[in-house]
């Protein structure tokens, strides 16, 4: 992924951000709201959701959770990290912002019964982030923020206990096995596909604009010439039309 970067980090409109310690806080809190829509988007879209449900097919919160993603995860998180080369962050920054949001994970994924207080109301905690792995139908696709809550609170995907969550995915749960937990959302989205012949033409479509989503990406990759908010516009606006076309089969929230 690093041309890709080197590419985004030149594409930038103004001068890179200047190395002092506000610089730093100002990359963990952009990366947090960039994160809240990607994490969002991550339960919407098919793509990503295969990524994104390995991390969902824990049945209990560890921290250990906290780490356990996709091996395709940075594949994807290029859509975050891509904008922040853009907006002029450094790799310096931008490592030190992962690091910080990746150990305030650990935190996150536990079963620790505490209350923050006042600050539960600004800060993501365990008692937040529970509910997100809850497959109860009132916490489905709640709670998307990283470090922060307030996300959740401004764009209405907020939700408090009301009942007490169970953890884990909706459909087969393969959390067990680090090979299978990773291919079998792959495995069972073109079963589906299979299943869906009925529906040809409007899956022809999406495969189509998918596609052209990523002949745009792999061409701005190759000649350096597309300006990055074109490049952006363009693969966001086809896989977002991809998306709103109907299906007769529906994926589960997760």
């Amino acid at each position: 992924m690093t041309p890709l970067y080197h590419w985004f980090f030149y594409q930038r409109q103004w001068g890179a951000i200047p190395d002092e310690y506000w610089a730093y806080g100002l990359g963990i809190f952009c990366y947090d709201f960039l994160y809240y829509w990607y994490h969002r988007a991550s339960h919407h879209w098919l793509l990503l959701w295969n990524i994104h449900s390995v991390h969902h097919q824990a049945k209990r919160l560890t921290p250990s959770l906290g780490i356990r993603s996709s091996a395709l995860d940075f594949a994807a998180l290029w859509m975050i990290l891509g904008l922040m080369f853009w907006l002029g962050f450094s790799s310096q920054m931008i490592i030190f912002t992962l690091a910080v949001h990746g150990f305030y994970q650990l935190f996150l994924h536990n079963e620790w019964n505490i209350n923050l207080g006042s600050l539960e109301w600004l800060l993501n905690t365990p008692n937040h982030h529970r509910l997100h792995h809850a497959i109860n139908t009132e916490y489905l696709d709640k709670n998307f923020g990283s470090i922060l809550i307030i996300w959740d609170r401004i764009f209405g995907t907020f939700a408090e206990k009301s009942v007490e969550p169970e953890i884990g995915i909706i459909g087969v749960n393969e959390w067990n096995s680090p090979i299978k937990s990773n291919i079998f959302p792959w495995i069972e989205r073109y079963r589906k596909s299979v299943d869906a012949v009925a529906d040809g033409k409007r899956q022809a479509a999406k495969a189509v604009l998918q596609f052209s989503a990523v002949v745009v990406l792999v061409s701005s990759l190759l000649f350096f010439q597309f300006p990055a908010v074109w490049v952006f516009s363009a693969v966001f606006s086809l896989l977002l039309i991809a998306e709103l076309i109907p299906s007769n089969k529906k994926r589960q929230p997760g």
